[in-house]
């Protein structure tokens, strides 16, 4: 989430490129020539450039819901009524089936209703969750959280205050380790390498995390640390003079970790034994803003979902990507979190409006998502969710972060209700 921050990718606010030459290269000049077609009127640039950018975006429904307005306008109604049914079937929220007057003339067609309904039903809470946990303080902004069987406890990283906390089987939180340990940043991501004894986590530096020093802007480490004795036993951080947030990583098989870098764009490994530390499996640039990885069973791939695009298969032994397939009206960007049990696939998706929980079932080759649902969404008290675990029979995850209490300047707003985050749960499907 630390490069969601800063860069302000939201779903419906922030486009990105399907592959790195396209955001290199076509994508930005795509995007502004769609732009200024649309705001000036010139409707049949407009839909050419909507179309390059709903291909170049893995065919997100806002891109589809902008498409339909000038369709519409053009006379194309039976075209803009499938964009819209896109739009309806995402279960995201488009001002179009109420501020555009170009749809107004959609209504008499027969599937119009068949899309109104299903927009509503989309538009309904869903509350399939059990609250577990507070973790009582409001400034922490929590982050990531992994859960440690030797006592039953989970551990929260906080990225304001500097450090990770621990939430006892009863409920009771204490601070676990804290810059009083060792020198740090925000505390970010975290990995548990029960077996091994051996706790990671990443730190970031960032007007989000005080005291911050500018000259500190794109520092960013991994941390190795000894569970039990809490001592620091390795520290990795890139020397190559480029800025770096390592925001979210996920244990592999073997006691490795892999790391993605949310502002710069890359994927990399630690693997135990390892003299040169940080291991590039894909060279920065090659996402927009990568968020948690996702370790396919056989540990042959991973799943990286990209903040403003969709859901990338990273071949851990070739180094390539391509993206994972989905149904058109499943928004795939602004997924934080990211956690793969068996063929289900448990999302928590905060960079779309509104923020909510998604459970996809994978086909048996792991390339397309066959069946997706949402699990919680438009309900009290989610704010804005950020990460997860699975543990036993259920996903737990964070919600109400506290990330939508900061400012531009990393400051928190005076205005914005104080309220600690929450640990909910839903079952994993049987």
């Amino acid at each position: 989430m630390v490069q969601a921050f800063a860069v302000v990718a939201v779903l419906l606010r922030v486009p990105t490129a399907c592959a790195v030459e396209s955001w290199l290269t076509e994508y930005p000049t795509v995007a502004q020539q769609a732009n200024a077609a649309c705001k000036e009127g010139r409707l049949q640039e407009c839909r050419s450039g909507l179309q390059r950018l709903r291909a170049l975006l893995d065919g997100r429904p806002d891109i589809s819901c902008r498409l339909a307005v000038v369709e519409a306008q053009l006379g194309e109604q039976a075209a803009a009524l499938q964009s819209l049914g896109i739009c309806a079937r995402s279960g995201l929220d488009f001002g179009a089936f109420t501020t555009e007057s170009a749809l107004q003339e959609l209504r008499v067609l027969p599937g119009f209703s068949a899309v109104q309904t299903e927009y509503r039903r989309g538009s309904l809470p869903a509350r399939d969750y059990e609250s577990r946990y507070s973790l009582s303080d409001p400034d922490l902004i929590a982050e990531d959280m992994v859960f440690d069987p030797g006592d039953g406890s989970f551990l929260v990283s906080s990225v304001r205050e500097r450090k990770i906390v621990r939430i006892a089987a009863d409920g009771s939180v204490s601070d676990f380790i804290t810059t009083a340990d060792f020198p740090m940043w925000g505390a970010v991501a975290l990995a548990l390498d029960s077996r091994r004894g051996i706790l990671w986590t990443t730190t970031t530096a960032g007007p989000e995390s005080p005291p911050y020093a500018e000259a500190e802007d794109g520092r960013s480490a991994v941390l190795r640390i000894d569970l039990r004795s809490k001592a620091l036993l390795g520290r990795y951080e890139l020397s190559d003079g480029e800025p770096h947030a390592f925001g979210d990583m996920t244990l592999g098989d073997h006691g490795e970790v892999y790391v993605s870098d949310s502002r710069g764009g890359g994927v990399y490994a630690i693997r135990p034994g390892a003299k040169d530390g940080l291991q590039a499996i894909l060279k920065p640039g090659s996402f927009r803003s990568p968020q948690t990885p996702a370790l396919v069973p056989g540990g042959g791939a991973l799943l990286v979902p990209d903040y403003s695009r969709g859901i990338g298969i990273v071949s851990l032994a070739r180094g390539g990507m391509k993206w994972l397939q989905h149904p058109p009206e499943l928004a795939l960007a602004g997924i934080d979190g990211l956690y793969l049990h068996g063929h289900t696939l448990f999302a928590v998706q905060n960079g779309t409006a509104p923020e909510r929980i998604l459970v996809m079932t994978l086909d048996a080759g792991g390339n397309r998502v066959e069946r997706w649902r949402v699990a919680v969404t438009r309900v009290p008290g989610l704010g804005e969710p950020t990460h997860g675990v699975i543990r036993g029979e259920y996903f737990y995850f964070l919600v109400n972060s506290g990330w939508n209490r900061l400012g531009d300047d990393g400051s928190l707003k005076a205005d914005t209700a104080a309220t600690p985050a929450e640990i909910w749960r839903i079952r994993l499907p049987h």
